[in-house]
């Protein structure tokens, strides 16, 4: 009874688990998490390169401010660029997140 089961089918015509559905679903929920992680890497990258390009943009824009626009007005024009960056770098975050 080595090459038999016990209802009488050989162990050869048995599906092997490995190949079956099970199998299948692990590498998909595999692919999943990949495909996840490289999401949560990219973001990570992402925001790690927006903080440096935001400071190293938001020093030549302030410069550029106070050379082209008047003393007066300087504050006004801070504060809508300001607020300009914060709206793309949002824009862009929530783009990245909605994907994960």
């Amino acid at each position: 009874m080595s090459s038999e089961t016990r209802d009488g089918e050989d162990a050869v015509d048995r599906p092997n688990a490995d190949y079956g559905p099970s199998a299948r679903t692990r590498t998909a929920l595999d692919a999943d998490q990949l495909r996840t992680y490289l999401l949560y890497g990219a973001l990570g990258l992402c925001v790690l390169l927006a903080l440096v390009a935001t400071v190293n943009f938001y020093g030549s824009a302030s410069h550029a401010i106070d050379v082209w626009v008047s003393e007066r007005y300087q504050p006004l024009y801070q504060a809508a660029f300001n607020l300009g960056v914060l709206l793309l770098a949002a824009v862009g975050i929530s783009l990245v997140v909605r994907r994960l």
